[in-house]
């Protein structure tokens, strides 16, 4: 195995977490913003303590009564972390498939 190939699979190993929990977080921070009237984040945190403690690498602290349901929250979320993380992924095969010529 060559070099190129362990440093394409370390990168990708490291940043899709990495992209996945941060686009996760920043789809509820603009649900919340922007569709939820009555509800306001409290707090936010990113790969720290807290968050590994619970099990997670990243969460948004809501309070408030929110128009749509946790789940649907999460759907959205989620939904949208993996496409982005999907484009991003497409991205690094292709540059890797252009960088094995």
């Amino acid at each position: 195995m060559r070099t190129i190939d362990v440093l394409f699979m370390l990168v990708v190993i490291v940043t899709s977490p990495i992209i996945h929990t941060v686009v996760h977080e920043l789809t509820h921070i603009v649900m919340v913003t922007l569709f939820e009237p009555n509800a306001r984040i409290v707090s936010i945190h990113l790969f720290d303590r807290y968050c590994i403690s619970n099990g997670t690498l990243g969460m948004v602290i809501v309070e408030g009564k929110t128009i749509l349901s946790v789940e649907t929250h999460e759907f959205i979320a989620y939904f949208t972390s993996t496409f982005i993380l999907t484009i991003y992924l497409g991205f690094l095969i292709k540059k890797y498939m252009e960088m094995k010529k």
